[in-house]
């Protein structure tokens, strides 16, 4: 609701008559930028929640992996679209025209997908069945949070998953930044690349983790790759073709760590 209100400034300032020069002033701000961008990162920290308890509340033991992971993947198709669209509409372009109207219209097409998101969410009519689909779905007592705090296994992945996940976003957002400056004008593509394979490789491994059950040699694994990929790129010096060796260290990066994160 707040990104939707946001864009469709745009559109509001343009059906009241603004001029198109002093709407492009008002939308570039920095300070409006950073301050909004930051009301609505917050929504992160209640949808990372998300995936586990709908998973958790709707499908039974047997098909909570693969539920769980089709939750999450949301958000890294938000991050696909995210950077592409913009890419399309600026092109590598830093400076703009005054009277140039490609900021109203970036901001009228994520309007547009905001709010179609949230017409899809009026259909939303209960938040749990009627019946639990598993006795592991009903409600927890407040001993079983206090538990979790002091499981060991539930801390160490609780740490090293946020780690993991703050190196592989921000692997993601800089690599774009890094490529540009070796000449190639991919702009926003690597980091879209890259969250499409990382999808891949969930809805693989949430599949797997239904069939096998096999959940701590899954993470394992995905730990395991991820320290590789991290050994290989501290030792491995850049060639001449840095494209190659970026993109191949992204993917590769995004294989392991996105797949453990549901």
């Amino acid at each position: 609701m707040i990104k939707a209100t946001l864009y469709s400034l745009s559109l509001t300032g343009l059906a009241l008559g603004i001029p198109p020069n002093h709407l492009s002033i008002f939308i570039l701000k920095s300070y409006s930028l950073f301050r909004c961008s930051i009301i609505v990162a917050s929504a992160q920290a209640f949808f990372l929640v998300l995936p586990s308890k709908i998973a958790e509340a709707w499908f039974p033991e047997h098909q909570r992996s693969l539920a769980n992971v089709l939750t999450f993947i949301a958000n890294p198709f938000g991050v696909v679209l995210g950077t592409i669209i913009p890419s399309l509409y600026f092109g590598g372009s830093n400076k703009l025209r005054p009277s140039s109207l490609t900021v109203l219209f970036q901001n009228a097409s994520m309007a547009v997908m905001t709010t179609l998101t949230f017409m899809l969410s009026l259909f939303i009519r209960r938040g749990e069945p009627p019946t639990p689909p598993s006795a592991s779905s009903e409600n927890h007592s407040n001993q079983f949070e206090r538990s979790l705090c002091r499981n060991k296994q539930f801390v160490i992945q609780l740490f090293t998953f946020g780690l993991a996940f703050a190196e592989l976003w921000g692997f993601m957002v800089i690599m774009s930044d890094i490529i540009t400056e070796q000449g190639y004008n991919l702009y926003g593509y690597p980091t879209a690349l890259a969250a499409l394979v990382g999808m891949a490789a969930s809805l693989v491994c949430g599949a797997v983790a239904d069939c096998t059950k096999r959940f701590k040699e899954l993470i394992r694994i995905c730990w395991v790759c991820f320290a590789l990929v991290i050994i290989f790129t501290r030792i491995v010096s850049f060639s001449a073709n840095v494209f190659l060796f970026l993109s191949t260290t992204d993917l590769f990066i995004d294989f392991p760590l996105l797949e453990s994160c549901p």
